[in-house]
């Protein structure tokens, strides 16, 4: 399979890029950063961009680097790094653990972060983890650089809130202070597949009180990734590794969505599978905590 015709454009700078796409915008420009969704759907020709605009000459969007109060990830940061990376694996495990689920070490090597989150596929799993962590999303265009909260960024499927002329740059994380821990699971028809439902889970925890704030997100059963006040309101005041409380938490966060049905998986199936990777990631959350269950 060859993609259809395009003009290939390799800017060394964000100004640069942003001033192409500005430039382009009738004629259908796309940003081509690890290329493993968009390449495929070029060759497919279910994507036909006049204009692809490499931002992988460009300087400043790659690294993973500890800020004062948490992360920063360039957008160009490969899945793998993060994997790899033994910083986050001390100091927020979740995202090497997420990575290392994300398709095959082939895709994982060229695939980046950024560009999974403006591909904006509500399956995928940085949507989610951008959700669940309240990340801020650094965009640049013509007209100067701004934040996206997660929660603003994913329109709708495939449609994140980025401008034609805009390039995400890095993503911010900011981590409470206090105790706090991490759980996620997913369910795949096989290893390296999208999942069919994917959870995640950050609890901050009061060793006297037990779960002070939650978060929930889930992936596979809406339009964009789906957090669960229902499931984080059940949470609240429980002891982090109660697994009756656990179970009444994935009951709520069931009945409160109507996924789809495709053919994956029925709507039935989809809120049996949230209950049941919603458990595994309170399990999964509680043992990073050191709970005895």
């Amino acid at each position: 399979m060859k993609p259809p015709p395009f003009e290939y454009h390799a800017p060394a700078t964000t100004d640069e890029a942003a001033r192409l796409l500005r430039e382009l915008e009738d004629e259908e420009a796309k940003c081509l950063a690890g290329g493993q969704s968009l390449v495929p759907l070029m060759n497919l020709r279910l994507a036909r961009p006049g204009h692809l605009v490499d931002l992988n000459r460009v300087d400043g969007l790659n690294g993973i680097s500890a800020t004062k109060d948490g992360w920063r990830i360039g957008a160009l940061t490969r899945h793998a790094q993060i994997e790899d990376s033994a910083e986050l694996a001390a100091g927020l495990k979740l995202l090497p653990q997420v990575a290392s689920q994300i398709g095959y070490r082939a895709i994982r090597t060229r695939g980046t972060i950024g560009g999974a989150l403006c591909h904006a596929d509500p399956v995928a799993e940085w949507p989610m983890i951008a959700r669940l962590l309240d990340v801020d999303v650094e965009v640049v265009g013509p007209d100067g650089s701004r934040e996206i909260a997660a929660s603003d960024f994913f329109f709708t499927v495939f449609t994140p809130a980025i401008e034609p002329d805009e390039i995400l740059t890095s993503i911010q994380i900011r981590l409470p202070k206090g105790s706090w821990t991490t759980g996620f699971s997913e369910f795949a028809r096989k290893s390296g597949d999208y999942a069919v439902v994917a959870a995640g889970v950050f609890l901050e925890v009061d060793r006297k009180h037990g779960v002070s704030a939650a978060r929930v997100a889930l992936s596979g059963v809406e339009l964009t990734p789906h957090r669960s006040e229902a499931a984080e309101s059940a949470l609240i005041g429980t002891d982090p590794g109660d697994g009756a409380a656990h179970e009444r938490a994935a009951a709520a966060a069931a009945d409160a969505v109507e996924p789809s049905g495709d053919l994956h998986g029925s709507s039935d199936f989809r809120r049996q599978l949230v209950r049941a990777e919603l458990k595994r990631a309170l399990s999964d959350a509680a043992s990073n905590l050191g709970v005895r269950r």
